[in-house]
């Protein structure tokens, strides 16, 4: 975009984004076949040392999109870069207070099962949902 007023973005910046979500979504699809993988033939509870690799394995995919979303920021431009930092920034804070309301409950004696995944999932659709708000508002600014 050329201007802090143009918010539309132009035919880069959607090639952009459109190969973006597509490597997001394949990468999500792999996260969630090797994550059924690792839960029907991990044998989490078992002995075995093999039992590692398939507690790590939905790690890769993980990574992948890491990797993703690092070139994607890299790549775009200060708008972009601007309404990701924002939505990354908000995400981070609500996922930190998250992370510290879990963590006072654990002193009372109130676990919650899963917590990295509870946490992981918050900053995600936190950060997914700031995103969607903030462009929202920028569109209609």
């Amino acid at each position: 975009m050329t201007s802090s007023l143009d918010t539309t973005p132009g035919p880069v910046e959607r090639r952009r984004t459109r190969r973006f979500l597509t490597q997001f979504f394949a990468a999500f699809l792999v996260y969630l076949l090797i994550l059924g993988a690792a839960l029907i033939w991990g044998d989490w509870d078992g002995t075995s040392p093999w039992r590692l690799i398939w507690v790590l394995a939905p790690i890769l995919p993980i990574l992948a999109t890491a990797v993703m979303l690092v070139r994607y920021v890299a790549r775009s431009d200060e708008y972009e870069m601007q309404m990701t930092s924002r939505s990354l920034a908000i995400a981070f804070v609500v996922t930190m207070l998250a992370a510290v309301v879990i963590g006072f409950l654990g002193f009372t004696g109130i676990t919650v099962p899963g917590v990295g995944w509870w946490i992981y999932g918050i900053g995600m659709l936190t950060w997914l949902i700031a995103r969607v708000v903030l462009q929202s508002r920028e569109a209609h600014a």
